[in-house]
């Protein structure tokens, strides 16, 4: 292709999240950088990463080298870049990736060379340049004069099946970049930033300005915490080597840099970023594979129509290979297996599963791991039986059995009596929600309602288990024996919700408290005050020595016991009504409640 002579055809280096937060006018914090995507989130991040038992990723790069218009002059040879994917796939094999790639000559002599000052004047070199970025990653080579650093487009700025995604690779000598110097790992370093990587330096370099809120921080340290665009790895210092001599200060923080060599492809420094990700990184890494990357996976992918509900749960999963198919594999997670291409499953058991599928083809084997791909629920929330005294401060336990995480708990307590309760307080202490914040957000004392929510801390949900989430803190009147049910159970506008981030149901909820303000149980009658609560002629004894005797006997330790017949006093009427149930067959004493 030949187009218009002129000045070296412009575009610029690098979009930074940095970059895109000050040409919209957005605050950039010095301390952390706010979590912008779902795989930010340590919690999220973590349900992905590899070990050596998952299979291989394959990802589909497809490269256009630009050349001149006589075709003479590539930006690379086919020998250069197969040396390239070859430190690519080893700088990812330990993380279970593996590149495939393809290649083509473009003729532009327009395009050959160029500076760098606008980025989105690159948007008609890579309209003519990008092929099937629907279906794989595109990457130019070519020569940049200024600054002479390859870019990758972060994938949350532009759309990855676009042609404003890709990345452009220089072979400026200056930077060392995509030529046949591999001592400094660029492409992995390019690579890395497609899954959504940021540099582990603190700014371009330790004298920069604190205003890269993408950058790390010595301030912030490796805190899982602080967001994982700040705190994925330890800061590195950009031009410190294999060995370092010399004080130096980070200035954002005023801290001094550590002395230890470079080992993050992320770090970039003029000896190179040639050692590692780590183990955050690469959760990372598959889940932005997850949300944003699916498209470019070869071999084997699959999808599903829904990935969360409750059990029983019906979901229809599709298989897609570019390779000659011979057979499909699927495991469910769930002990079932099918080996048609586009299975539908159903589970019946609430769970978090990891959904596999496998192909055996004519180019060989190709799997696809989706962990915690699937989400089952059939939550519930309960409450027990209580009794108290009058006057007491009691804790009413919350229980809650759920099979997924939780991140949000609306509940919603109902009281039923005449009894009037003052609530204190919503408690997580001691419990397996200890960690969560509570709020009542609707307090009726008027119609005995009351809603509180927890919420987790970010990074930190109540994992699947059965257990005590909460107590609520209330206090029981002092009167006469009284009692009121307590149940958790929608009112209003308040649902019983659980939610794990944007994943929002509604658990079962069975039983209900039954706070007693007396020392009765069950029914009246047992005036000894025995422990196994009998009604027999020691009671009958027992009274007639209170009422009659001389001297008169103890008075009974439960008031409501005593009262038989449950009309407010203790008197004879009460002695009548015991000798008639027990020797002539009368009615029951009556119910304490």
């Amino acid at each position: 292709m030949t187009e218009t002579s002129g000045e070296p055809y412009q575009c610029m280096q690098e979009v930074t999240i940095s970059d895109y937060a000050n040409a919209n006018g957005l605050e950039i914090s010095q301390v952390a950088c706010p979590n912008g995507h779902f795989c930010d989130e340590p919690n999220i991040r973590d349900l992905y990463g590899y070990d050596s038992t998952n299979s291989i990723t394959y990802i589909k790069l497809f490269f256009t080298i630009v050349r001149e218009d006589d075709s003479t002059n590539p930006a690379i040879t086919p020998q250069i870049l197969d040396q390239q994917m070859q430190q690519l796939n080893d700088d990812f094999l330990p993380y279970g990736i593996q590149y495939e790639y393809n290649w083509r000559y473009y003729e532009s002599s327009y395009f050959r060379v160029f500076s760098a000052p606008s980025y989105f004047s690159c948007d008609s070199m890579r309209q003519v340049m990008y092929v099937s970025p629907e279906t794989q990653y595109n990457v130019i080579a070519t020569h940049l004069i200024n600054p002479g650093n390859s870019w990758t487009t972060n994938p949350t700025l532009f759309d990855p099946m676009g042609y404003r995604s890709g990345s452009i690779m220089s072979t400026n000598p200056l930077g060392a970049q995509f030529t046949g110097d591999l001592s400094r790992h660029v492409f992995s370093h390019e690579l890395g930033h497609v899954f959504g990587l940021i540099h582990t330096y603190w700014g371009y370099n330790e004298l920069a300005s604190c205003i890269n809120m993408c950058a790390e921080n010595l301030a912030t340290g490796s805190s899982d915490f602080a967001g994982d665009r700040c705190s994925d790895t330890p800061p590195e210092r950009w031009w410190s080597g294999e060995t370092f001599a010399g004080a130096g200060l980070d200035s954002c923080s005023g801290l001094a840099w550590p002395i230890y060599p470079n080992k993050n492809h992320m770090n970039i420094s003029i000896y190179g970023a040639n050692k590692l990700f780590s183990p955050q990184q690469v959760s990372r890494i598959y889940c932005y594979m997850e949300d944003y990357w699916q498209h470019i996976i070869a071999g084997v992918r699959m999808s599903a129509d829904t990935t969360f509900g409750k059990a029983p749960f019906t979901v229809n999963f599709s298989g897609w290979s570019d390779k000659n198919v011979n057979s499909w594999f699927w495991d469910f997670g769930d002990g079932d297996t099918s080996v048609v291409q586009n299975p539908q499953h159903q589970f019946d058991t609430p769970g978090v599963y990891t959904i596999e599928t496998n192909i055996n083809s004519n180019e060989g084997e190709y799997t696809q791991i989706k962990n915690s791909y699937i989400l089952v629920h059939d939550d519930t929330v309960k409450t027990i039986e209580l009794t108290s005294s009058p006057g007491d401060t009691v804790l009413l336990p919350i229980s809650m059995t759920n099979f997924i995480p939780v991140t949000k708990m609306t509940i919603p307590v109902t009281f039923t009596g005449i009894m009037a309760l003052t609530v204190l307080d919503v408690s997580t202490e001691g419990t397996r929600a200890e960690t969560s914040t509570s709020t009542i957000v609707n307090y009726d004392s008027f119609n005995k309602r009351y809603t509180f929510i927890l919420e987790t801390p970010f990074g930190e949900p109540v994992n699947p288990d059965t257990g005590i989430v909460a107590y609520m803190k209330i206090i029981v009147p002092s009167g006469p024996p009284d009692s009121l049910s307590v149940s958790v159970s929608p009112y209003s506008s308040y649902d019983v919700l659980n939610e794990y981030y944007d994943n929002v149901y509604t658990p079962v909820t069975s039983g209900s408290y039954l706070i007693r303000s007396g020392c009765c149980e069950n029914i009246r009658g047992n005036i000894d005050g025995d422990a196994l609560d009998q009604v027999d002629i020691s009671d009958l004894v027992y009274y007639v020595d209170y009422s009659f005797g001389s001297p008169q006997g103890p008075a009974p330790s439960c008031y409501e016991e005593a009262d038989v017949d449950n009309n407010g006093s203790l008197d004879i009427a009460d002695i009548v009504y015991l000798v008639s149930y027990m020797f002539s067959g009368g009615p029951v004493p009556m119910s304490c409640f």
